[in-house]
């Protein structure tokens, strides 16, 4: 037990000198879409905590799907940046929605090291 703490804690001073925050994008938009899928909410609750969202252009397979269930749907994309010593992190995540509900979302970390 001791050494699963002792090793948890190393990880998370790792992560937080270095920069590398894997599942942060993805915890984000699961915590801001828990009381709400309206996008205008999820949006507004992500800018709060530091990022900036923007309507998006969809990529060519996204169109496509989307299209393909008849449904009109708007891409934002989420940016917000996290310094560690070492490294940025850049984490962005793609929010889609059809009539102001959102209908689905995901998150990538992309860091930058020296």
């Amino acid at each position: 037990m001791i050494k699963k703490i002792k090793k948890s804690a190393i990880i998370f001073l790792l992560t937080t000198l270095f920069g590398c925050s894997t599942n942060q994008p993805a915890n984000d938009f699961n915590n801001a879409k828990k009381n709400s899928s309206n996008t205008k909410i999820l949006l507004s609750k992500l800018e709060a905590s530091g990022y900036s969202c923007a309507e998006s252009e969809m990529k060519e397979n996204e169109a496509r799907y989307f299209s393909q269930k008849s449904q009109e749907a708007k891409k934002y994309t989420c940016t917000k940046s996290k310094s560690g010593i070492l490294c940025v992190d850049y984490l962005f995540i793609d929010i889609f929605s059809v009539k102001n509900k959102v209908i689905g979302g995901n998150g990538q970390v992309a860091p930058q090291c020296p």
